[in-house]
C-alpha cells in the first residue's frame, strides 16, 4: 500500500497553548491546512507593542495502518509570514512527552553556566537589586556590555540558587586594600548593571582578599557562561539576489532569525583601557632557602608564609622526607605517613599544611624559586580574516617571547566572540572544549591555534600577551653607604677627621685633600657642598664624630670670571640649564671642580643622575677651571649616556647613542674662593648617630643604568638578618606564621634606592641581594590591535587617544565608514568592535584609552514574552543556517487562472515543478479531486465535472520550483556555499529554507529483551540476568503501525507467572494482561493500539518480578514551532506555510 498525500498530516499535541503544560503527547487531531489560527493565535495589540514568543508542539505524521516507509523525511517552512516583524522557527527536543516548560528550557539553554569568572562577588548581593558588585585584578579585561554571567550560591558542591544576568553597563575603580599582614594590594572593584532584578540574595565575601582560598570560601559565585546552543533552529530567509544554474554560492538576507524580542539601547564607554597582562616572573636565578622552621607542638594543621611569592612547581619541604607542590597549588609527598600535604597560594606565599605524622616535629627546610607578580600593557597581534585567510588552524610566531599564562586569543564565529587562554603549561584552553585548543612555546614564541569554528569573514583573530623581555633579575650586590651633609660648607681640604668606635677599638678616617676619604672607611667629600659619602664595612655605634675646618666664605657671582686666582675644590656652578635631545628642558644642574682643573657633575663614581628620560654619569666632565686666572669655562654641551629604548622591529631592548644636551649658563651662579681672600677658617665639630634612630644606611639597586624595581620582589640579607620590601617599606624579622614584621626602612621603586633607618650598628653588614627584579622601562609600539568592550558600536562613535614616547597626546576618531584619522591612522570594524591603529611615532601602549557608544539590546520581561531573553543571544537572534545543514532553495510563483472551465488546462508557464496547487481568492485550496497535476509539464487539468461552488474567483495556480542542497560554509554576512552546483536557475524573490531532518519515518519496535529483576533504571540494554522465560518475537513479532505507534519505552512487569502490568517510562501503568490472551491496549488520544503482542509468543515460567522490555518508535517525530513577534509588528500578515516532505516507493 502506497503512502498517499492524504496520509501525510500534521497533528496537534495535547495542549496547543502557551501555558507551562502546553505541548505533551500526540493526539489524533489533524491541523487543518490553510485555516487561520490553526497553530498560533491571532497577534494581540499588546503583542504588537511589547513583543511575544509563542511555542506550539506539533507532530508531522504518516497516517497509514501499515509500516510503509516515508524515506528521507524532513520538515521545512516554505513560506514566511508576510509581516517582516514576525518570524517562525522549527526545532526539536526529541521528546514525545515534554511540555512547554521543557521546550522553553531547551531554548534558553543557548548558554549554560561555565567556569568561574575572574571576578569575585564583593559583599551581599541583595534580592531585587539591579546591580552586582564584584572585584578582580587590575589587569584583567573588564566585562563586556552584553556579556551573560551566571550568579549562584554554591555550598558543598550543591547549587542552591542560580540566575543568569546580562551586563547592561559597567563602572569600575581601582582601590587599595590591606591583607592581614598589612601588605597593601590593589584590586579593581566593578559594578555591573543588569537588566533584570535578582530573584535571590547571593553571598559574596565581605572584603576583597588577595588569597584565592579566601575568595573560594564564599557561597556566592559569578560564573562565565558557555554557549551550549542546545537547540538547532530551522527557518526561512529570502535570497538577496537571483542565482544561476551551476552556482556554488548564494546569498541570503541573514543567516539569523529572531527567537525572542529585544529593544536596542546605547551605552557609552568613556576612556576605557585595553586589557593588560599579569604574570609571575622569577626574581632570583636560583632557589632561595627559608630559615629552618619547626612547627609548634601539637600543631597538626598550620600555616607558613614565605618571604616572597612562590614559582609554581618549585616548592620543596625537606624534613627527612620530600614534600613538593604539583604546580597547581596542591602539596604532594613521597611518603604515605610522613611529610606534609595541603595547599599553596603562590602569589601570597601562603602554605596551608597538614603534618602526615602529627607526633613528629623535625626541622623543616623550605626552598623555592621566588617570583614577583607584574602587570604590563599587553603586546597585540591581529590576523585579519578574509576569504583567503579564513581557516581553523593558525601558526603565529609571538615576538617578543610570551610569558607563561599570558596569551589570550579572541575570535568571532557566527556573531559571537570566543576566548582561548594559555593555562600556564603551554596549552590554550577555552571555557568549553568546543571553543578550540592550541599550544604556545615559551622558548621559541611559536603559537599554534586551532579554533573551534571558522571565524567570521571581516573579523580578526586577536592575540594579546605579556612578555618577560622587559624585566631583568638584579643579582649584583651594591655597597652600603652612609650619606651625611656637613653643616658649615665650604670645607677646607685636608681637615676632615672622622672617629668612631668598633667595640673597644677606635676607628679613624680622613680626607686626602683631593676629595677622597681613606682609613677605616672609604668614600668621597665634596668640599663645596659638604656632601660626605661613606662606605663602611661596619657602621659605627653611638656617636660618630666629624671634625673639620669650614673654609673662608667664597665669592658668589653671575660671571664665570673671578678676576684673579681661585682655590682648587672651591668652584661650584649652580642653576645650569640643559636642552635635551627630545627638546625638553632640564633646569638646575649643579657642577663643581675636582681640584684638578675640571668641572664635573657631582655624586658617587659609577652612579648616574637622571635628566628627564636621559642620564649622565656622576663625575662626568663638564668644563674646566683655570685656578691662576680665575676663569671658569663651562662646556657648551654635556655627553649623555646611551638611552635604553625598545626596538619594536627587533622586539628587544637596545642602547642607542643620543646627542649631547646643550648647556646654558645664562641663569647660573658661580661660586669660588679667591686665593687673595682674607682667611677665615673656623674649626668645626659635627656628630651623627648610627644604628637605630640615627643616620640611615643607603644602598642602591641598579646603579649603572636607570631601572624601576618591581614591588614585592626584593629580598636581601644584612647584619645577619633578612629584609623584604612591601609597598615601599622595608621589613625584617618577618614572622613565618603571621607574615608581620618590623619596619626598618624604605625603598624607592623608581630609583632603586633603599634606606635602612634601623639597623644593628657595629656589626658587619655582609650585604647580599638574594632576589630583586627590575623593569627596564615602558615598551613602545607603532601599532595596536584590540576590540571594544562590547559590539556593535555606533558608527562614528569611536575615539582613541594614546601618549607618544615624546609626551605628545595623539588623538584619533572614526568616521561613518570606520576609518580612523587624526593623530593616527587605522580602521574599526564597527559591527564587530575590532580596532586596528597605526602611529607615526612610538607610543606607550599602556596609556591607550578609547571611548565608544555600544549598541546593546535590552531584554524585556520574561513572563510577558514567554521566554527569558538573558540566556539567549543579546540581539535575540539565532542561526538558522549552519555548515552541513540540508537546505531547500525554492521559488513560488502565482498564475491567475481566472475562472477555469471544466476539462480545461491551466499552463503556469514553467516546467519541472516540485508542487502545483490551486487556491481561490481567499486562499482556500481546491480539493485534490477537482484537478490533475502534471508537474513536468507545469499544467493542471480541471475535472470534467468541475464545480466551483463555494470558491471565490479568481482561481490562483501556485507553483513552486525547488532544489535541495548541502551547505559547506556559512558566513554571518549571509554568504553561503554549497557542496555541489545548482542544477537550475532561481529568480529574484526565491527563498532558502533549512530542513529539520527526521530520517526515514516508519513505526518500529526495537530493543526487545527480558530481565530477571527490575532495577528501576530505564535503559535499552539488559541489566543483570535475563528472565527464565522469553517472548518469541521472531515467529510472533510485536506489531505496530504508522498510525498508532508512539515513541516510548515499555516493560511488562509480571505480577504472577502469567499476569503482568503494562508500564511505560512516561505513561506509567496503562493496563494489564495475561500470557493467555493477545495484548492490545488502545491509546485514548488516537483511538489506536500502542502495539500488539500475540499470546502465542509468550514462553512459560515467567518469574514474579520479571520483566519483558521493548521500545516503540513512532512515525510522528515531535516538532516545536516558535513564533516571535517583534515590537512594532502589525496585527495581520502572520500566516506561514510549513511542510513535511519525503519520498515514497
Amino acid at each position: 500500500m502506497t503512502i498517499l498525500s492524504s496520509d501525510i498530516r500534521l497533528l496537534e499535541s495535547e495542549r496547543m497553548t502557551d501555558t507551562t503544560d502546553g505541548g505533551g503527547r500526540r493526539t489524533s487531531r489533524v491541523i487543518p491546512d490553510g485555516v487561520a489560527g490553526n497553530i498560533f493565535p491571532k497577534v494581540s495589540r499588546v503583542d504588537s507593542v511589547y513583543g511575544r514568543v509563542n511555542l506550539r508542539k506539533i507532530y508531522p505524521h504518516i497516517n497509514t495502518a501499515n509500516l510503509d516507509v516515508y524515506a528521507g523525511a524532513h520538515f521545512v517552512i516554505t513560506d514566511a509570514p508576510d509581516n517582516d516583524r514576525i518570524s517562525v522557527l522549527a526545532f526539536s527536543t526529541g521528546s514525545d512527552f515534554d511540555l512547554r516548560a521543557a521546550a522553553r528550557d531547551r531554548i534558553e539553554s543557548y548558554v549554560i553556566a561555565g567556569p568561574e569568572s575572574r571576578m569575585t562577588l564583593y559583599g551581599r548581593q541583595l534580592k531585587e537589586a539591579q546591580a552586582i558588585l564584584a572585584y578582580q585584578r587590575e589587569e584583567e579585561p573588564l566585562p563586556e556590555i552584553g556579556d551573560v554571567y551566571a550568579i549562584s550560591n554554591e555550598v558543598g558542591g550543591v547549587t542552591t540558587a542560580q540566575q543568569f544576568v546580562r551586563v547592561q553597563d559597567v563602572t569600575h575603580e581601582v582601590r587599595t586594600f590591606q591583607d592581614d599582614s598589612s601588605n597593601e594590594y590593589r584590586r579593581r572593584v566593578v559594578t555591573l548593571k543588569i537588566g533584570s532584578r535578582l530573584r535571590h540574595e547571593f553571598a559574596g565575601i565581605p572584603s576583597p582578599s588577595r588569597f584565592a582560598s579566601v575568595s573560594a570560601s564564599a557561597a556566592g559565585r559569578l560564573r562565565t557562561t558557555t554557549v551550549a546552543d542546545a537547540a538547532r533552529y530551522y527557518g526561512i530567509q529570502p535570497l538577496s539576489a537571483a542565482v544561476s544554474s551551476g552556482a556554488l554560492e548564494l546569498s541570503v538576507a541573514s543567516v539569523y532569525a529572531p527567537i525572542v524580542p529585544t529593544t536596542q539601547r546605547e551605552t557609552a564607554l568613556s576612556l576605557a583601557s585595553v586589557a593588560g597582562a599579569a604574570f609571575g616572573l622569577d626574581c632570583a636565578t636560583v632557589a632561595v632557602n627559608e630559615p629552618t622552621y619547626s612547627r609548634a607542638t601539637g600543631a597538626t594543621n598550620f600555616v607558613y608564609r614565605t618571604a616572597l611569592p612562590i614559582k609554581p612547581g618549585t616548592l620543596v619541604i625537606s624534613d627527612g622526607y620530600l614534600s613538593t607542590d604539583n604546580g597547581a597549588g596542591v602539596m604532594v609527598v613521597n611518603a604515605p605517613n610522613n611529610g606534609y600535604i595541603g595547599t599553596v597560594d603562590y602569589e601570597s606565599g601562603t602554605l596551608s599544611l597538614t603534618a602526615r605524622n602529627p607526633g613528629n616535629y623535625p626541622p623543616m627546610a623550605i626552598s623555592y624559586v621566588p617570583q614577583a607578580y607584574v602587570s604590563q600593557a599587553a603586546h597585540t597581534h591581529d590576523i585579519p580574516v578574509t576569504l583567503a585567510t579564513r581557516g581553523t588552524v593558525y601558526a603565529v610566531p609571538l615576538l617578543p617571547l610570551p610569558a607563561p599564562g599570558t596569551l589570550i586569543v579572541d575570535f568571532r564565529a557566527l556573531g559571537k566572540w570566543y576566548r582561548l587562554r594559555d593555562n600556564g603549561a603551554g596549552e590554550l584552553v577555552g571555557g568549553d572544549a568546543q571553543y578550540g585548543t592550541g599550544t604556545v612555546d615559551y622558548v621559541t614564541g611559536g603559537a599554534t591555534i586551532t579554533l573551534g569554528a571558522l571565524p567570521d569573514v571581516g573579523s580578526s583573530v586577536l592575540l594579546s600577551w605579556g612578555s618577560p623581555t622587559h624585566y631583568q633579575i638584579l643579582a649584583a650586590t651594591p655597597a652600603s653607604s652612609i650619606d651625611i651633609v656637613l653643616a658649615s660648607a665650604p670645607i677646607k681640604p685636608g681637615t676632615v677627621v672622622l672617629t668612631w668606635m668598633d667595640g673597644a677599638t677606635a676607628q679613624t678616617a680622613t680626607d686626602n685633600s683631593a676629595g677622597a676619604i681613606t682609613g677605616h672607611a672609604t668614600g668621597t667629600i665634596e668640599y663645596q657642598t659638604g656632601a660626605l659619602h661613606l662606605v663602611m664595612s661596619k657602621p659605627g655605634a653611638g656617636a660618630f664624630s666629624i671634625a673639620y675646618d669650614s673654609d673662608t666664605p667664597p665669592t658668589v657671582q653671575s660671571s664665570h670670571e673671578f678676576g684673579g686666582a681661585i682655590a682648587p675644590h672651591s668652584v661650584l656652578v649652580t642653576g645650569v640649564n640643559l636642552t635635551l635631545p627630545d627638546g625638553s628642558a632640564y633646569t638646575g644642574l649643579s657642577v663643581r671642580d675636582n681640584g684638578l682643573g675640571e668641572l664635573r657633575v657631582g655624586g658617587p663614581a659609577g652612579d648616574y643622575i637622571a635628566l628627564g628620560q636621559y642620564t649622565t654619569a656622576y663625575a662626568q666632565s663638564f668644563g674646566s677651571v683655570n685656578y691662576d686666572t680665575g676663569v671658569v669655562t663651562m662646556a657648551a654641551s654635556i655627553p649623555l649616556q646611551p638611552l635604553r629604548t625598545w626596538d619594536d622591529v627587533a622586539h628587544e631592548w637596545v642602547y642607542a647613542s643620543v646627542a649631547n644636551a646643550v648647556a646654558s649658563a645664562a641663569s647660573a651662579q658661580f661660586t669660588a674662593l679667591p686665593t687673595a681672600a682674607t682667611p677665615a677658617v673656623v674649626p668645626r665639630t659635627q656628630t651623627a648617630t648610627l644604628g637605630t634612630g640615627g643616620t640611615g644606611l643607603a644602598l642602591k639597586l641598579g646603579t649603572t643604568t636607570p631601572i624601576t624595581i618591581v614591588p614585592g620582589s626584593v629580598l636581601f640579607t644584612a647584619f645577619g638578618k633578612r629584609y623584604i620590601d612591601r609597598n615601599g617599606t622595608v621589613y625584617t624579622d618577618v614572622s613565618a606564621t603571621t607574615g608581620s614584621g618590623t619596619a626598618v626602612g624604605s625603598i624607592s621603586y623608581a630609583t632603586g634606592e633603599i634606606t635602612l633607618s634601623d639597623y644593628p650598628a657595629a656589626t658587619a653588614a655582609n650585604l647580599s641581594i638574594i632576589a630583586a627584579l627590575g623593569r627596564k622601562g615602558d615598551y613602545t609600539a607603532t601599532s595596536v590591535a584590540f576590540r571594544t568592550a562590547g559590539s556593535p558600536i555606533r558608527p562614528a562613535s569611536l575615539y582613541v587617544q594614546v601618549t607618544a614616547l615624546d609626551g605628545e597626546l595623539l588623538v584619533g576618531t572614526a568616521d561613518q565608514s570606520g576609518i580612523i584619522t587624526g593623530g593616527m591612522t587605522g580602521e574599526v570594524e564597527q559591527t564587530m568592535g575590532v580596532v586596528n591603529v597605526e602611529f607615526s611615532k612610538p607610543v606607550l601602549p599602556g596609556t591607550l584609552r578609547y571611548s565608544a557608544v555600544v549598541l546593546s539590546n535590552l531584554p524585556l520581561d520574561a513572563e510577558i514574552l514567554g521566554l527569558d531573553p538573558v540566556r539567549l543571544p543579546s540581539d535575540g537572534r539565532v542561526p538558522i543556517f549552519r555548515p552541513a545543514d540540508v537546505t531547500v532553495i525554492h521559488h513560488t510563483d502565482i498564475y491567475n487562472a481566472g475562472t477555469p472551465a471544466a476539462g480545461g488546462t491551466i499552463n503556469v508557464g514553467r516546467t519541472d515543478l516540485s508542487a502545483l496547487w490551486l487556491e481561490d481568492a481567499n486562499k482556500k485550496k481546491l480539493a485534490a479531486g477537482m484537478y490533475a497535476v502534471d508537474l513536468a509539464a507545469g499544467t493542471a487539468t480541471m475535472a470534467a465535472d468541475l464545480s466551483l461552488t463555494g470558491y471565490v474567483p479568481p482561481i490562483l495556480a501556485k507553483h513552486r520550483i525547488e532544489e535541495m542542497g548541502l551547505l559547506s560554509d556559512v558566513q554571518i554576512n549571509g554568504q553561503l556555499t554549497l557542496t555541489a552546483p545548482l542544477l537550475r536557475s532561481f529568480p529574484a524573490g526565491s527563498q532558502l529554507s533549512s530542513a529539520l531532518l527526521y530520517g526515514d519515518l516508519q513505526a518500529r519496535v526495537t530493543n526487545v529483551f527480558d530481565q530477571q529483576t527490575w532495577t528501576g533504571v530505564w535503559q535499552s540494554t539488559r541489566i543483570g540476568d535475563g528472565a527464565t522465560a522469553q517472548y518469541n518475537d521472531v515467529d510472533y513479532p510485536i506489531e505496530v503501525t504508522n498510525d498508532g505507534a508512539i515513541t516510548e519505552r515499555w516493560r511488562l512487569n509480571f505480577t504472577s507467572t502469567t499476569s503482568f502490568q503494562v508500564i511505560g517510562e512516561n505513561l506509567g501503568v496503562i493496563g494489564t494482561g495475561t500470557t493467555g490472551a493477545d495484548l492490545q491496549i488502545v491509546n485514548p488520544l488516537t483511538g489506536l493500539p500502542y502495539f500488539t503482542l500475540r499470546a502465542a509468543g509468550f514462553g512459560l515460567g515467567w518469574p514474579v518480578g520479571g520483566n519483558l522490555r521493548l521500545d516503540t518508535i513512532a512515525a510522528a517525530p515531535p516538532t516545536w514551532l516558535a513564533r516571535c513577534v517583534l515590537p512594532g509588528a502589525a496585527l495581520t500578515g502572520d500566516s506561514f506555510d510549513a511542510q513535511l516532505r519525503g519520498d515514497v516507493d
